[in-house]
């Protein structure tokens, strides 16, 4: 479970044809997804000492579906929808897990692609990367904190 560093819960929305996922901030805490932590797709874009922090989040119940970036919006999409340029999908769908970032606990998921461009969590509740701000409401909305959900040898979160 994700949560913004102001304990907001955080979660997605599913449209009509089940295509394309935003990933947004709910009014109610009804629906839910989980997400589990793998090793990211961009692996060969990372550098030795990185490839340990380096992350894609995929939905345990359909293998192959990512969370990634497009036009700056978080998005949930299968791999092979990526309109053939599958390297771009996994430069997308791949980010710098920062532990302890700016608060203790929490955490900020850094674009591969973008460096210094993080998830963020915009005041219209959707997620999105967006650079580096350097102000005390960006550090904010680009912090959250991660709950396990299951006991099991796997990573999972899930955002509310």
């Amino acid at each position: 479970m994700f949560s913004n560093s102001d304990s907001s819960p955080l979660a997605v929305t599913a449209p009509e044809s089940d295509k394309l996922i935003q990933l947004v901030q709910p009014l109610n805490y009804i629906k839910a997804m989980e997400f589990q932590l793998v090793g990211c797709l961009a692996w060969n874009a990372s550098t030795e000492d990185q490839r340990p922090r380096c992350v894609s989040l995929m939905d345990p119940s359909r293998i192959g579906w990512y969370v990634h970036h497009r036009d700056h919006q978080l998005l949930l999409d299968a791999e092979n929808d990526a309109d053939g340029d599958q390297s771009l999908f996994a430069l997308n769908s791949s980010f710098f897990l920062r532990t302890d970032w700016l608060y203790p606990g929490h955490y900020a998921f850094e674009s591969v692609n973008f460096p210094d461009w993080y998830i963020w969590l915009g005041d219209d509740g959707y997620l999105r990367i967006e650079p580096d701000a350097y102000t005390d409401a960006y550090y904010d909305a680009a912090s959250f904190k991660l709950y396990p959900i299951a006991m099991s040898r796997e990573c999972r979160c899930l955002f509310f």
